[in-house]
């Protein structure tokens, strides 16, 4: 006689994107710092209020998707991020993200790349 196996196949899904979800908060959080030292290195820095505003959100789109966005509500964020007619750019996301892109993955994939 054989055994009926219980199909295991959504619990085990579940369980893989509970991690990923959790390794995409942490990812995060970790370019959260790093945004925030950015700031202050390269002299963003007036009232402190762009830097102690940067938040992370991860989310779910389509109820699947798995996304984490970096930034601040803070109106004149772009201002320095892409610059203005009157103004340079003073980039500090785009170049925090590259910068420690390796270091994003290895907390995505849990391993070194």
């Amino acid at each position: 006689m054989s055994r009926i196996r219980k199909d295991r196949t959504k619990e085990v899904k579940h369980k893989i994107d509970a991690i990923l979800f959790k390794r995409m908060q942490l990812a995060g959080e970790f370019l959260k710092t790093e945004v925030k030292l950015k700031i202050t290195n390269l002299k963003l820095v007036d009232t402190g209020n762009m830097r102690d505003q940067q938040d992370s959100l991860t989310y779910r789109k389509n109820g699947h998707e798995i996304r984490t966005i970096i930034g601040s509500n803070v109106e004149y964020q772009p201002h320095h991020e892409f610059g203005t007619r009157f103004m340079n750019a003073r980039p500090h996301l785009r170049p925090t993200l590259i910068e420690n892109e390796q270091q994003i993955l290895r907390f995505i994939y849990g391993k070194r790349t």
